[in-house]
């Protein structure tokens, strides 16, 4: 079942799950003090299997009338089993507005399986890249 965080233990959840899944020197990193937020402004969706199980979670930004995904993420032993289109199915219905509904996201470009389910979507990419670098 996928569906907003009802309990700030699952924004939790969903954020560890993030932030062990993407590089904290990219900007991706969220702290315990943003979760209160991400959980008063419903901007967490989460899959649990019928038995309750976490399975993965969505975070979702709205800017400028541009419905983003800012997280995406699957605990590795449920990949591949659809998880992650069930999310990106309950983020398009969640935002749909009209025809005019625009949709945006970041994705390391060798993260193939992600790129591949986001163009299975319909995304596109649209010519502009950047390059990451870090000093340490």
């Amino acid at each position: 079942t996928i569906g907003c965080a009802v309990a700030m233990e699952e924004v939790r959840e969903a954020c560890r799950l993030f932030n062990d899944s993407f590089d904290r020197f990219t900007g991706d990193y969220i702290s315990d003090d943003e979760t209160r937020e991400l959980f008063d402004d419903k901007r967490i969706l989460i899959a649990k299997d019928m038995d309750g199980h976490f399975l993965g979670a969505l975070h979702q930004t709205i800017e400028n009338r541009v419905s983003w995904i800012s997280h995406l993420a699957v605990m590795p032993t449920a990949r591949g089993k659809g998880i992650g289109k069930a999310l990106l199915n309950a983020f398009f219905i969640n935002n749909h507005v009209d025809d005019k509904s625009r949709y945006m996201l970041w994705v390391q470009r060798q993260n193939e399986p992600a790129v591949s389910l986001y163009q299975r979507f319909g995304f596109k990419y649209n010519g502009k890249s950047s390059l990451s670098m870090i000093k340490i």
